[in-house]
């Protein structure tokens, strides 16, 4: 009997588990949750059904209590009301001497059982482990007294002994507390997990708020004070323009910031085109020339003929003279920036390598952060930007730097996303 029952326990846990598989790791619906909690101790009621300890007198013995009670304690009235369709359906069926001892039973915890369950989700976890436990005891209470009767009635009494009963009521009660408890325990797991999240979110969106504020009260600032400076009549004429002229310069920089900051919590790829990644190449290494000339940056290329990708080429352009324009900033006393391109395997790699200074591994796992760059001019929003962009196409970007040598980055985009060569 006691091998039996244990199988109707394992099936209530692997039921259990399910349920923290199909529903709290994959943060369905409220509606959904209760379908699957109806499924799921519906099929859990059958299988307790139909593999019961089976006494002489054709009574059957099982731990079919524990999904019904569970359906209505997590599932609600609805849960709840499948689930004893399915279970007085499958009980007829399998028909015996006690269906109609089943059916009373049933009929006449009903009210006992709506009573708990409607004050069950504000109660503590213990308080309803012990709910749970002290339903199930009280039901088996009464299945006891409904076999006596018949016993008496019958003059035979050979099951009712205590042992008998004691062991029925022990596994039923034990496997009722493992149930909630694992249930419970999950609940707050997930609870905990969501509480993780909206604190991480709340935290980045803190940092963005104040790294944002940073770069655009410092130049408002700088504004503030010219204005002032601007009101009073001694000022030089050549001064003035000359204040102006940083007034312009410091409004450009927020503008700039801001600008930046847009394109990276909407970043725009709808439209899209095949074109030439060689040619891209050059048209950022073009733009990006004056400003290496000024920093004494020699611009080598290397890049093999006729790869072609799919994609925004205004995005992808952006991301290189984003990438190039910090490979020049990190050699303040000029050097040499190669860009690579070519087709490794399954994805069209683009490699920019300059000669600075290099970064540690603590500047390389901050990097992408918003407002996060190792140059004093810096806003980090354009490596940022570059990552968005990167991700966006299903690419992603790996960095290798050494302190005092220098950095590459190396961009790997997709090859399917593309024709991988264009025809002439």
């Amino acid at each position: 009997m006691i091998e039996i029952l244990l199988l109707n326990t394992l099936i209530i846990l692997v039921s259990t588990f399910f349920y923290q598989f199909f529903w709290l790791d994959k943060r369905r619906t409220p509606a959904t949750n209760h379908l699957l909690i109806s499924f799921l101790s519906s099929v859990t009621l059958v299988l307790c059904l139909t593999f019961p300890f089976r006494s002489q007198s054709g009574y059957i013995y099982d731990l079919r209590i524990i999904p019904l009670l569970i359906s209505f304690f997590y599932g609600g009235y609805r849960s709840f009301l499948v689930v004893s369709a399915v279970y007085l359906a499958y009980r007829f069926y399998l028909g015996g001497v006690g269906f109609y001892s089943s059916t009373f039973i049933f009929i006449l915890m009903l009210p006992i059982t709506v009573n708990i369950a409607i004050s069950y989700k504000k109660r503590t976890r213990k308080q309803k482990m012990m709910s749970g436990m002290a339903l199930v005891f009280i039901w088996y209470l009464f299945i006891m007294a409904i076999k006596l009767y018949r016993d008496m009635i019958n003059v035979g009494s050979s099951e009712l002994t205590i042992s008998f009963w004691a062991s029925i009521i022990l596994i039923n009660v034990i496997t009722m507390w493992m149930t909630i408890y694992w249930i419970e325990g999950m609940i707050e797991k997930h609870k905990m997990a969501i509480e993780v999240q909206r604190g991480e979110k709340m935290n980045a969106m803190n940092q963005l708020a104040s790294a944002l504020a940073h770069e655009v009260r410092n130049p408002l600032t700088a504004v503030h004070g010219f204005i002032q400076l601007l009101l009073k009549d001694e000022i030089p004429e050549e001064r003035r323009n000359e204040y102006l002229q940083i007034m312009l310069h410091e409004c450009n920089q927020v503008q700039d910031v801001i600008t930046e900051y847009l394109s990276w919590a909407k970043p725009q790829m709808e439209e899209t085109c095949l074109f030439d990644i060689g040619q891209l190449i050059d048209q950022s290494i073009h733009i990006t020339t004056p400003y290496a000339q000024s920093n004494n940056v020699e611009i080598r290329s290397a890049i093999e003929p006729s790869l072609s990708f799919t994609s925004n080429p205004g995005k992808i352009k952006q991301c290189l003279i984003n990438m190039m324009k910090n490979g020049i900033e990190a050699m303040k006393n000029g050097g040499l920036l190669q860009v690579n391109a070519r087709k490794l395997d399954e994805y069209l790699v683009i490699e920019i390598i300059d000669t600075g200074v290099g970064m540690t591994q603590a500047e390389l796992n901050r990097l992408g952060m918003p407002f996060y760059s190792t140059t004093e001019k810096g806003t980090g929003l354009g490596t940022m930007i570059s990552y968005r962009i990167i991700e966006g196409v299903n690419g992603k970007i790996n960095v290798t730097s050494k302190k005092g040598k220098g950095t590459c980055f190396t961009i790997y985009l997709p090859a399917d996303s593309s024709s991988n060569r264009l025809t002439s």
